[in-house]
């Protein structure tokens, strides 16, 4: 789930299926009545490996979601036609019940049904082969032929920006649709984390200083995360009573709402006062920065979105926001043809 959480949007969680070869002395069944849960003898290491491997798969493929024009409904009813010629449960017992009384036991096959029955495997390996083949050629020329690599951008033809929130970019017989704010938000997301965590920070001196009033409960979580803050480029003292002043901010906040934003901070961090780490203030400082991103519906020069491009591939994980939403969906050619009747 972790692994996966930069790929797939706020409560949505994948399935995966794992098959992990471990010596049985080092996993403890007996923890559950039910046996719904093990524990390892190593779980971190455990966790970690699995971590990274999921983390390692994912980061080598482009994530752009390619648009498919087909039809919805020829696809329904393709689906309902085939779910009609599907026997029951019953039905299929049945017939196997059937063929299985009718068939002895020790009856051999013959010869010509034998060579038939090899023939099957045979073409059932051919095809497996075929796709593995054709998979591992897809990943070559993905790996080639990336979008957001430096080799592409030469090639990048901007055709514009529609609706004042996406922009058009061609590139070898694809149109590639880009969510200006999206983007711009995984940027600075991405810059935010870097910068605090390499310390890194460009402070922004407040005068006046900003005057918060704090509940008992978030003057707490204030006094808890001080250090924390101070390191992040936040310098809070205390002004007597409730009141707390705010003298410098991390640059990346500076034009942004600041009071309600450190309110926000606060808030967010209330619940989870237990996890004594900067780790849970980065990611909420680095979310809250995303609010200075661009917005839709705004206009922006092709200088800019170049630089916005150029941008996104320096990033790990171009292809999603913050929140897991696309950054940019794709349309080939080929699915416009079809559109236009040009091919069948």
């Amino acid at each position: 789930e972790e692994a996966y959480k930069p790929y797939t949007m706020n409560h949505k969680y994948p399935f995966t299926s794992l098959y992990i070869k471990m010596d049985p002395k080092s996993v403890d069944v007996n923890v559950h009545p039910t046996k719904l849960e093990v524990r390892f003898e190593e779980g971190n290491e455990i966790y970690d490996l699995i971590y990274n491997s999921i983390k390692n798969a994912l980061t080598t493929k482009e994530h752009i979601r390619r648009i498919k024009l087909a039809e919805e409904k020829s696809r329904v009813k393709e689906t309902k036609s085939v779910n009609k010629e599907a026997p029951e449960p019953f039905e299929v017992n049945r017939i196997r019940n059937t063929y299985l009384r009718e068939t002895p036991k020790n009856q051999e096959l013959s010869e010509s049904a034998k060579e038939t029955e090899i023939g099957k495997l045979r073409e059932i390996v051919q095809d497996s082969s075929n796709i593995i083949k054709k998979q591992k050629n897809k990943n070559q020329e993905i790996e080639q032929y990336s979008f957001l690599s430096k080799e592409a951008i030469k090639e990048h033809r901007i055709i514009g920006q529609v609706f004042l929130t996406y922009w058009l970019v061609e590139y070898e017989e694809k149109l590639y649709i880009i969510d200006q704010h999206a983007a711009h938000e995984k940027v600075l997301y991405e810059k935010t984390i870097k910068d605090l965590k390499e310390k890194n920070i460009l402070k922004q001196n407040l005068n006046p200083p900003i005057i918060l009033t704090l509940s008992m409960r978030e003057k707490e979580v204030v006094e808890k995360f001080k250090d924390e803050f101070s390191a992040l480029g936040f310098e809070i003292e205390y002004f007597g009573g409730n009141e707390y002043a705010i003298r410098e901010i991390p640059s990346d906040l500076d034009g942004l709402a600041q009071k309600d934003i450190f309110i926000e901070l606060i808030d967010n961090l209330t619940d989870e006062t237990y996890k004594q780490s900067s780790e849970v203030i980065i990611d909420k400082v680095a979310s809250i920065a995303c609010k200075a991103a661009v917005k839709g519906n705004q206009k922006l020069s092709t200088k800019e979105v170049h630089v916005l491009i150029n941008s996104l591939l320096e990033l790990e994980n171009p292809y999603h926001c913050p929140h897991g939403r696309p950054t940019m969906i794709l349309l080939s050619k080929y699915e416009l043809e079809k559109r236009f009747k040009r091919v069948l």
